[in-house]
């Protein structure tokens, strides 16, 4: 009896993957595989226990090391909605620039390869973009080192729809809108002229920042539906110098704004400054208090600093920093790294 229960089991699962195969994806979920294995199965699982049914999932084996690609090809092998792309390491931004090229899906959805997702995360982002007809539509997330799925619940709160020029300005004034591409439902036809840049650190707030002014609309839940593990070694939660990438992103984008009047180029500054701030604190922190790099982010603080005080969108951390900068360069540097601003 138990043979002829599993002969069934295993019929249906084909049966099953038949269908889904020949029914096209209305979400394709890319997720960048980079010698994640300690953490590759819980992800890959939180995806199977999604409640919605027509999605795909590819994992870009970003040429791992590890047994990350030996994962993939396991999770792929009974389950027809995931697909593997094994590549050479290239770096996170051309991984998934990879999956968008080879997805098929209306809508495109990302996450990382040490993080996990709730049941409801592709559900509820399908249904905010379509209820809204929004371009994009974004959730909230958690964090920490561990994972805890407490932390993680749908909200109450009607859905905010917001023009892309609020939508960019709030980003830029990093209030409440997280740049990260995951936590986001893209309609796929944005893709079709932008993609994120290879070998660039905050790739994604140079890839959010270009690409909001031209989306028709922007749909925002308190849904807290993403858990971002903290994870030592990820290049965010370690300094190198490649994180001053980040001030060539936000001089870019001071520029780029230049068109849309002076209420987004006081965000773009805004957005510059704090970029200053924290890269200064850091070089301070990392034996860098001489150098060139050092230099070039006081003379950014220097000449961004007026103003900033009387604009009320700026958050109370900036206005902190500008007071503080005035006091000199050897007083902010001993004061920010006591109070770690």
């Amino acid at each position: 009896m138990k043979k002829v229960w599993l002969i069934f089991a295993n019929i249906r699962l084909f049966c099953l993957n038949l269908l889904l195969m020949s029914v096209k994806p209305e979400i394709s979920l890319i997720v960048p595989v980079y010698n994640v294995e300690p953490y590759l199965t819980e992800c890959v699982e939180s995806i199977r226990r999604q409640d919605f049914d027509v999605f795909e999932v590819l994992l870009v084996d970003d040429g791992s090391t590890d047994g990350s690609s030996r994962i993939c090809d396991l999770m792929a092998s009974g389950d027809s909605r995931f697909r593997v792309i094994h590549r050479q390491n290239g770096g996170t931004s051309v991984a998934r620039n990879a999956g968008v090229a080879a997805a098929r899906g209306r809508y495109i959805a990302f996450m990382d390869s040490d993080d996990v997702i709730h049941t409801s995360y592709l559900s509820r982002l399908y249904q905010i973009i379509t209820d809204s007809n929004a371009d994009i539509a974004m959730v909230k997330f958690a964090e920490g080192e561990s994972l805890d799925f407490s932390k993680m619940s749908l909200s109450e709160k009607p859905v905010t729809q917001l023009s892309p020029m609020m939508a960019l300005e709030r980003t830029l004034y990093q209030d409440g809108l997280d740049t990260g591409p995951w936590c986001k439902l893209y309609r796929r036809t944005l893709f079709d002229k932008e993609q994120f840049i290879p070998d660039l650190l905050y790739e994604d707030l140079d890839f959010i920042t270009r690409i909001l002014p031209s989306v028709n609309k922007v749909a925002v839940s308190d849904d807290v539906l993403y858990y971002y593990r903290h994870r030592k070694g990820s290049n965010i939660g370690s300094f190198t110098l490649k994180r001053l990438d980040v001030l060539d992103v936000t001089e870019n984008i001071c520029k780029r704004v230049e068109q849309y009047g002076e209420s987004l180029q006081l965000a773009a500054r805004d957005r510059r400054l704090s970029a200053a701030f924290n890269m200064f604190i850091l070089l301070g922190a990392n034996g860098y208090s001489d150098s060139t790099a050092s230099d070039r982010c006081w003379d950014i603080i220097r000449s961004l600093r007026g103003g900033e005080l009387f604009n009320g969108k700026v958050r109370l951390k900036n206005k902190l920093g500008v007071l503080l900068s005035y006091g000199g360069r050897r007083l902010f540097s001993l004061i920010s790294r006591i109070v770690r601003l």
